[in-house]
């Protein structure tokens, strides 16, 4: 009897587990393609080739297995960018950022999937990121006596 009786605790085991690798591989999840594309331009409507674009994501997004928060891509000669992942969730938030040497950044958010697309238009900057001064030309010679470069002559020019 008792050997019968471990054959059927065994037998009860395997249907068990059975059963719940089976229900486990029913349960199902939905995968969505978060796309965010866009098209960057400057103010006269000329495509702006070169522009950094980063996205800061706020949800479950993936790069095949790889979860995703921060990614940056350039814009290609057409001023255009992609971002293509996949997520588990719909609508998940994120904030674009574009950035160009001689122009303003500018900001974007949205929600995808749906897919967003931007138009985004940067403006030439008003200032530049030092403060409007800029290093012309700088001379630097070895101290002798120290070892350590030091500066002769600095040429400051400021830009308005």
């Amino acid at each position: 009897m008792s050997r019968r009786a471990g054959i059927s605790g065994a037998l009860a085991t395997l249907l068990l587990f059975t059963f719940t690798v089976t229900a486990l591989g029913c349960i199902r999840s939905r995968d969505y393609t978060f796309n965010v594309t866009g098209f960057v331009t400057t103010e006269d409507g000329t495509p702006l080739p070169g522009a950094e674009v980063t996205i800061e994501v706020y949800g479950s997004v993936y790069a095949a297995i790889t979860p995703v928060r921060t990614e940056h891509v350039q814009t290609n000669q057409d001023g255009i960018f992609m971002f293509m992942y996949i997520s588990h969730q719909r609508g998940v938030k994120y904030t674009l950022t574009v950035r160009k040497q001689g122009y303003d950044p500018q900001t974007a958010t949205g929600n995808a999937p749906p897919d967003g697309q931007h138009n985004i238009c940067l403006k030439r900057a008003t200032r530049s990121e030092n403060g409007g001064l800029e290093v012309r030309a700088m001379t630097a010679q070895r101290d002798r006596y120290v070892g350590f470069p030091r500066i002769l002559r600095v040429n400051l020019r400021c830009r308005r």
